[in-house]
């Protein structure tokens, strides 16, 4: 019993890798003709040489050549073998011998079905296996954004926890102190770092309400004119005030572009980009802020000499809840909502969101707005 499974087994293998689409496609086009006509010629040199006594048509070898020539390119080649067979007979027993048409002709509907079968066959092989491919290709699609909702559960617990700890503790410190001498000066320094935490934790709701908004496709912005240029040395200057010792180097267009938007929904945008260029950025905290007009677009960059992105994940960088997974990132806090709301903000400009790195050594943020 176990002897036949391993033999089917063995066979179905065999017929498989006979029967494999893609070497059948990979045939050049005139072996399709030139594969059925070799080995017609050969049955008919056999024919001639070694069975001279036979009077009939060999069927039999016929439709051997018809199944030959599938199994090398398909449902064409066998088509090309019923049609090149038929002549061949029809022309050969002509002249040589006495001819059955009517068994002749009846071939001929024989191999034309069996080809048709044929092609049929392959036809649904290649359906089943494109449907497998996109199947798959799904699959793993709902597996990546389940491990990206699984990533955001488990981040925006932990950054939501934070500031609430924190914001615990000095609220027990102040309960420990107030009865102390020199209270009201250590209260106030506490109250200048829970008002740290209440940011980051608004911040963190901020941007849960705003991506709520773009899957509701309520995240509206109000447009007026303002100037570009103005908006990011006020981005600048608001991130500097919060973390000293940081490099900019300003290319700033000469004529400062007029941007017809949401102002505070931009410096939105330039703010993230330039946070995100600081996070990332290691040691080196250093920040090149471009921009520049070229055929009515204006277009900002902030550029970073940080980690960087590898160009696998950078496709994936403007979806929510994304964030690249390394070591480095990890220790880092994030929702991966950001650059999520950035796009849609620029989406609603009618602009162009994109991004430049190279894994190691940095990355280039950049939009484009219409002038």
């Amino acid at each position: 019993m176990n002897k036949a499974v391993h033999f089917l087994t063995f066979l179905e293998g065999k017929i498989r890798h006979i029967w494999k689409d893609e070497r059948m496609q990979s045939r050049k086009t005139g072996m399709y003709f030139f594969f059925p006509l070799i080995l017609t010629v050969l049955l008919l040199v056999c024919q001639r040489y070694l069975y001279r006594d036979l009077n009939s048509i060999p069927y039999v070898f016929l439709f051997i050549i018809i199944l030959i020539s599938a199994s090398f390119g398909g449902g064409r080649c066998a088509l090309f073998a019923t049609l090149i067979t038929f002549f061949s007979s029809f022309i050969y027993f002509f002249f040589g011998t006495s001819l059955d048409l009517v068994t002749l002709f009846l071939y001929l509907a024989s191999g034309m079905f069996l080809t048709a079968l044929l092609h049929f066959f392959l036809q649904q092989q290649r359906a089943q296996r494109l449907l497998l491919s996109k199947t798959n290709q799904t699959n793993e699609e709902l597996l990546r954004l389940e491990k990206n909702h699984e990533d955001f559960v488990n981040m925006a617990s932990h950054e939501l926890k934070l500031p609430v700890t924190v914001l615990k503790a000095y609220i027990q410190m102040i309960a420990l102190k107030r009865e102390k001498p020199g209270f009201t000066e250590s209260f106030m320094t506490i109250t200048e770092k829970m008002d740290t935490q209440l940011d980051k934790l608004l911040n963190i709701i901020s941007d849960l309400h705003d991506a709520t908004k773009v899957n509701s496709g309520s995240l509206n912005c109000l447009m007026n004119k303002f100037n570009l240029n103005e908006s990011l040395r006020n981005s600048v200057d608001g991130i500097l005030v919060a973390t000293p010792g940081v490099t900019v180097e300003f290319d700033l267009a000469y004529a400062d572009p007029i941007i017809n938007g949401d102002k505070d929904r931009i410096e939105q945008v330039i703010t993230n980009f330039i946070g995100n260029a600081l996070k990332y950025s290691g040691a080196e905290k250093y920040l090149k802020i471009t921009s520049i007009i070229n055929d009515g677009w204006a277009k900002v960059s902030i550029e970073d000499h940080g980690f960087g992105i590898s160009i696998e994940k950078q496709p994936y960088v403007f979806e929510r809840f994304f964030r690249v997974s390394t070591p480095k990132v990890n220790q880092l806090p994030g929702l991966g909502l950001g650059l999520f709301i950035c796009k849609e903000i620029i989406n609603q400009h009618n602009g162009k969101i994109g991004v430049i790195s190279e894994e190691g050594k940095g990355s280039e943020f950049w939009f484009c707005l219409p002038v």
